[in-house]
């Protein structure tokens, strides 16, 4: 999606974001990422949504119905509306996804996807979380990942930041010191 779209899909998630106050949660972004990725594996839906012989009604009703099944926490009915006079129908995922980083915006929240060599337990997320918290001022949202690459370590890595304590880290720099 080009520079110009995303900046037009950002504005319509600000505006509903307004609209719907306080209603969303980090859980609903969640639950809403997650129905937004499984919309995304049907490339097929998304270019449906850009055929201008398909009434804008039978799309609409269409993206409810998909909506309504997952039992997401929003009414989107309003915003399906707005894209259907402004004909941005094709929009729809991208504004999704846009709500979701306006609303962490907004409540200043970082989203970390934690990579370790081995499961981390609760405490030890729990810990991590602090550290970051700690480092950047912001509340942490994470998911957790194995990566055996980092060979006994553990990498801390958002849209804008990444911190590694790794072996693998350790070699790398010792390497680039020999060079």
């Amino acid at each position: 999606m080009d520079i110009q779209a995303r900046k037009i899909a950002r504005n319509y998630a600000k505006a509903f974001l307004n609209y719907i106050g306080d209603v969303l949660t980090p859980s609903h972004c969640e639950i809403l990422k997650t129905a937004l990725s499984s919309f995304k594996q049907y490339p097929e839906a998304i270019t449906l949504l850009k055929i201008p012989t398909i009434s804008s009604k039978l799309k609409k009703e269409k993206l409810l119905f998909w909506f309504n099944a997952l039992k997401l926490p929003v009414d989107i009915t309003k915003l399906l509306d707005v894209l259907v006079q402004h004909q941005r129908l094709f929009l729809f995922s991208e504004v999704m996804e846009q709500l979701c980083s306006e609303y962490y915006e907004r409540n200043n929240i970082v989203e970390f996807c934690i990579r370790s060599t081995v499961l981390l337990k609760q405490e030890q997320v729990d810990s991590i979380h602090a550290f970051l918290e700690h480092k950047i001022g912001k509340h942490i949202r994470s998911t957790s990942m194995l990566e055996k690459k980092l060979i006994a370590g553990v990498r801390f890595q958002s849209d804008t930041f990444l911190w590694e304590y790794s072996l693998r880290q350790r070699l790398r720099n010792i390497a680039n010191t020999c060079n």
